[in-house]
């Protein structure tokens, strides 16, 4: 399964409660006022109940920004 930007976009809006209309690809911590390192720790969780995956530290480290989480997302076989 393919993720999209917009899947990802979807995602992280309602975690952080923004609007999806407030985040792009290049969207991550820091970038946006809601998305904090405390939600972005709530982010990763809601990925790993969504997928059925689990997130590393290491790899935390490295998903900064929406289209490193959709890179992520798509190299893991869904």
């Amino acid at each position: 399964m393919k993720i999209t930007t917009d899947q990802v976009i979807e995602i992280i809006a309602d975690v952080i409660q923004c609007d999806k209309n407030e985040l792009d690809e290049n969207s991550g911590i820091g970038t946006n006022a809601q998305w904090d390192s405390l939600r972005h720790v709530m982010i990763m969780a809601k990925l790993e109940e969504l997928y059925g995956l689990k997130v590393n530290e290491d790899n935390i480290d490295l998903l900064m920004n929406v289209k490193a989480i959709k890179e992520y997302l798509n190299s893991m076989e869904l």
